[in-house]
């Protein structure tokens, strides 16, 4: 099943940029520990065999009732927080209704690292509390952002 995943996906990758030749998804794999939504990380790579380009990759399928709604406020969300400058990975694509994979979907960037809950708890006190401070700092940055822009159009999330 994960091969023809993987098959799926790079051909659709490959439609959607075609301006990046000879496209391969690599290395597709579960990411576990995900709310509502089957996360996978990849890898695309392309360009010529002397200058091969990667980038790396999350594909979020949002299965269930109204999934394409899902799938769309979570990226339009993204899109408009990544343009307000607050630090979210970068989504490329939404597939609300052709999708190969069997369900809705959301392609972004992936970041490296780990999630905050495991990392707090292994980290010493003083950096428990540095972390903490971060995430709050965080979480002050997104509560002072304009929320007008996040409204708009939300409710059929047709627009950028």
């Amino acid at each position: 099943m994960r091969d023809n995943m993987q098959r799926g996906l790079q051909a659709y990758y490959a439609r959607a940029f075609p301006d990046k030749p000879g496209l391969q998804v690599k290395g597709l794999v579960s990411i576990p520990a995900s709310w509502e939504n089957v996360m996978y990380a990849f890898d695309v790579e392309y360009g010529p065999t002397v200058d091969r380009q990667r980038e790396a990759l999350v594909l979020r399928l949002y299965p269930g009732g109204e999934a394409h709604v899902k799938a769309a406020h979570e990226f339009y969300s993204m899109r408009r927080l990544h343009t307000a400058g607050y630090p979210v990975p970068y989504v490329h694509l939404l597939e609300r209704t052709n999708s190969p994979l069997g369900a809705p979907f959301v392609i972004m960037e992936r970041v490296a690292g780990q999630t905050v809950g495991p990392l707090v708890l292994k980290a010493h006190w003083g950096r428990q509390r540095e972390l903490l401070t971060h995430c709050c700092a965080l979480l002050v940055q997104l509560h002072r952002l304009d929320w007008r822009p996040f409204g708009a159009d939300m409710a059929g999330a047709e627009t950028p």
